[in-house]
């Protein structure tokens, strides 16, 4: 496990997940960030970070399910608040990237943009239907 060799040699979770985000590895840092949420004494925004990497490496998914776990673990408000949020940040990224789709099919079909909302609203109700 990464983070027992990181504390093993003396290193630090923050440097260690730094490094992982600067190089763009966001899963491995949300390893770390994991992990380290799993130490006793952990502060509970390790959880989420873990979950917020897990969503910029493309796993939202899986960010979800941390957030709701987070959610479902503490008492804290604030905690809550920010999960709904930060879930509420993961939606619109998989909204957007339903529009983006419907907008490009239609360009690929029709060899031009779209040149209102409305000639594209039948695909966009199917996106949104879509799971």
């Amino acid at each position: 496990m990464e983070l027992r060799r990181i504390l093993q040699r003396g290193g630090s979770i923050t440097t260690s997940v730094t490094s992982h985000w600067q190089r763009q590895e966001y899963l491995k840092a949300s390893e770390v960030y994991a992990a380290g949420a799993k130490l006793p004494g952990a502060p509970p925004w390790m959880g989420a970070m873990g979950a917020r990497m897990k969503g910029e490496g493309g796993s939202r998914d899986a960010a979800r399910e941390m957030y709701w776990h987070l959610s479902e673990t503490t008492s804290e408000q604030s905690i809550k608040e920010m999960v709904l949020k930060q879930v509420m940040r993961l939606d619109s990224l998989d909204e957007r990237d339903a529009i983006r789709r419907v907008l490009t099919d239609f360009k690929g079909k029709s060899a031009r943009c779209a040149l209102s909302w409305r000639e594209v609203t039948e695909p966009l109700l199917a996106a949104r239907s879509e799971p």
